[in-house]
């Protein structure tokens, strides 16, 4: 938001404060309202301003206010600090190096490298990590010297005072909180249960469906993107333009069953993206450069083949699902894990994880069962 006059860095009414941003508030106009009925001075329309005066009004404690997806950095002037933050999930990347008594950051490594401070030196054991998990999903990167600020997470340095160096502070201000076993939420109203998440859903949805810019939503076979885009059609009173890959595999393409609620949800016209091994092989040296690292799982070239043709059509902004099958146990592995446990006796003897490794490794017969043990949960 905010276009025309977002111009970054944002500052306070008084300048002491500036943060720059990457990322979405999506709750920008009621936390505006509020912010200014407390007698706070916008002088943007873009959402980003709000760090600046949340953290005005809460401090440290403004992450409890930000809702959205975000990487952010504030300078307190007065108080000779400095704040690196992530969104809780780590859905925008930032990236920082300390350089001697520098400190450089970026929502890309390119843009530490492009400094010159920053040396493109492999980190081994970053790339062991990616090879072992198949994910960074850590503070690790593939360079060395280069770290992420962890989802959840925020730096805090107080700028040298008194010859004193400068010492960065990592904090925790989010993490998920699942109920242990046993511990789970009542589920004999289930009813209700569905009714408060549909309403939720909606209404996550419709929050991100604000945008300065015309918005198109991916669509799979799935059952998460569908219900996405479902819902945004009935927020918005129109179908939003869905796009999707093809791939010339039958047990693998899956466009006829993306077709099927795209036509239910009524977008007559969406755009199929063919995705064969050559196109992959084409775009692999770009995703590598993207992704700033290998790329073992070879699909995400056709998702960069997606994310292309919808630059080419104009939109900069896209509605998908993801994690819905681990949150919502999509997977079939999950499901047996569940049935499994009724032969669970206590923390000493869990058959149901191996049931689950078993129907992983069927399900997915050319991974190691090393990395089944690394990602079943």
């Amino acid at each position: 938001m905010g276009l025309n006059d977002g111009r970054q860095p944002i500052f306070n009414e008084d300048r002491s404060i500036a943060d720059i941003c990457n990322g979405e508030l999506f709750d920008f106009p009621e936390q505006r309202a509020e912010l200014e009925a407390k007698g706070r001075v916008f002088r943007t329309h873009s959402d980003c301003e709000l760090i600046a005066h949340l953290y005005e009004e809460h401090g440290d404690e403004l992450f409890f206010y930000l809702k959205g997806q975000f990487a952010f950095v504030l300078v307190d002037f007065a108080r000779g600090t400095v704040m690196l933050a992530r969104d809780r999930v780590g859905i925008c990347p930032l990236f920082w190096s300390r350089q001697g008594d520098f400190i450089y950051f970026g929502s890309e490594i390119k843009a530490l490298l492009a400094s010159g401070a920053v040396r493109p030196t492999a980190d081994p054991l970053g790339i062991d990590h990616l090879f072992t998990f198949f994910a960074l999903g850590s503070r690790r990167t593939a360079f060395d010297g280069v770290q992420a600020v962890a989802p959840g997470h925020y730096i805090k340095i107080t700028l040298p005072n008194h010859g004193k160096a400068a010492v960065p502070v990592e904090r925790k201000y989010w993490d998920f909180d699942f109920p242990d076993w046993g511990e789970e939420e009542d589920s004999t109203h289930g009813h209700q249960q569905i009714d408060a998440f549909e309403a939720v859903f909606a209404r996550a949805v419709e929050i991100r469906l604000r945008a300065d810019v015309p918005v198109a939503g991916y669509l799979s076979g799935g059952v998460d993107s569908a219900y996405v885009l479902a819902t945004a059609a009935r927020v918005a009173g129109h179908a939003l333009p869905s796009f999707t890959v093809r791939v010339p595999d039958l047990d693998l393409d899956e466009v006829d069953s993306a077709l099927e609620p795209s036509r239910a949800i009524g977008d007559s016209n969406p755009t199929v993206v063919e995705a064969g091994p050559n196109r992959i092989m084409d775009a692999y040296a770009a995703l590598t450069t993207a992704a700033e690292s290998p790329v073992l799982d070879t699909s995400c070239a056709a998702l960069l083949a997606l994310s292309r043709e919808v630059q080419s059509q104009g939109y900069k902004v896209v509605l998908t699902g993801e994690g819905a099958d681990e949150a919502f146990a999509g997977y079939v592995w999950f499901k047996i894990r569940e049935l499994a446990r009724v032969f669970d006796v206590g923390d000493a003897f869990r058959p149901s994880t191996v049931m689950s490794r078993v129907a992983r490794k069927w399900a997915t017969p050319n991974l190691a069962l090393a990395t089944l043990r690394a990602s079943t949960p």
